[in-house]
């Protein structure tokens, strides 16, 4: 039998049935060797528990024919019709040329199913992909085929071309663009390439707690500013690079950016004995970043290439208001356990407070308390 994809829940309504499993972060992907009534029994006690999110079935392996699994599983004499729709992952569609797809499609169809996945890649070593114009051909053919049926059916058209290394992401998008507006029901990447892809955007990619302070600009404008005027060339590669940047940083910070004519005066001057150190750009910084995304395309990276550029302070500084505490400081050193991210220095101030307050003699000074004694 074909891998099989059973969605997470019933569907509520009379709606297209959903093609693809979702569950705990790292589900535990397990597959039933032989599919008597003894397998039967384990997928049906696993889709009706509590342990769908945690268990997902990747394959049945079972020498029965597709007919006959799927109509033993969706009715049984004991426990009724199976609720759930099933689809299936049929790899390139089982043939190469549209027409064959479609021929599969229709028997997809014929023995029961509700949907079915067809990649763009053949079933021979390497695993290649197909050419761009016959691919979308293929998905073309199947959703003709997927329409004629008179019935839902679902068809997920998958980029997999990506994950062998066929072609880059650029062209993955541009197939599942093009698979769209031949009408498939879903057009998607591999799970492992969404996984990494998700893993990248601001939204959803994991975040490591700072180990250093941050500090956030009074006036949230900041200007780079040249003496020189540049040239039309120039000018107009410098606008047209502007209009495109919409972050700034390693911390994905938006930002938009302009080219303007007046700027205030500079707060900081280039000077190679100047006292602040600034993270700055230097000759083969796009060649060392292209070299870094090549190396690991779909990872983050953590130390990104840069130069350091001093800079002075164009006025005097005035000095900076001092603390009405005293000069002397209790530093606390780290011995032992994990670092603390910045967020944690409260609740280490609330327990060295803690601890004094228990030490202290009554009455508690108010330095301590945060109040003046009854």
């Amino acid at each position: 039998m074909p891998n099989a994809s059973l969605p997470p829940s019933p569907p509520s309504h009379d709606a297209s049935p959903v093609l693809h499993t979702s569950g705990a972060e790292h589900p535990f992907r397990i597959a039933i060797n032989g599919y008597g009534r003894i397998g039967r029994s384990v997928l049906r006690a696993l889709y009706e528990s509590a342990l769908r999110p945690q268990l997902q079935v990747v394959a049945v392996n079972e020498l029965a024919d597709a007919r006959t699994v799927l109509h033993l599983t969706r009715y049984d004499s004991t426990h009724g019709r199976f609720a759930l729709p099933l689809s299936g992952d049929f790899e390139n569609g089982f043939a190469d040329d549209p027409e064959g797809v479609a021929e599969t499609v229709r028997l997809a169809a014929e023995v029961g199913l509700s949907g079915c996945s067809i990649e763009d890649t053949r079933m021979v070593a390497g695993a290649p992909a197909y050419d761009f114009d016959l691919a979308v051909e293929r998905i073309r053919a199947a959703v003709a085929a997927a329409k004629a049926l008179g019935r839902p059916f679902v068809l997920c058209a998958r980029a997999d071309g990506v994950m062998n290394g066929s072609y880059d992401m650029e062209e993955a998008v541009r197939r599942i663009v093009a698979y769209e507006k031949a009408g498939a029901t879903e057009a998607t990447l591999p799970k492992k390439v969404r996984e990494i892809v998700d893993h990248l955007l601001p939204h959803s990619r994991t975040k490591q707690p700072r180990a250093f302070p941050s500090a956030t600009p009074h006036d949230p404008a900041v200007w780079l500013c040249w003496d020189a005027e540049p040239e039309p060339s120039v000018r107009a590669g410098l606008e047209a690079l502007l209009r495109r940047l919409v972050r700034l940083g390693h911390s994905s910070s938006m930002v938009a950016a302009r080219l303007v004519d007046d700027a205030p005066a500079p707060a900081l001057r280039p000077d190679p004995e100047g006292p602040e150190r600034l993270r700055w750009v230097g000759p083969g910084q796009l060649a060392a970043l292209e070299a870094l995304h090549a190396a690991a395309p779909y990872s983050e990276q953590r130390v990104m290439p840069y130069v350091v550029a001093r800079y002075r302070h164009a006025e005097a500084r005035t000095e900076p208001a001092r603390s009405s505490f005293a000069a002397d400081f209790l530093v606390l050193r780290r011995v032992d356990g994990p670092r603390l991210p910045v967020l944690a220095t409260e609740r280490v101030a609330d327990a060295v407070r803690r601890a004094l307050m228990a030490h202290a003699e009554d009455p508690r000074a108010p330095l301590l308390s945060g109040h003046a004694p009854d």
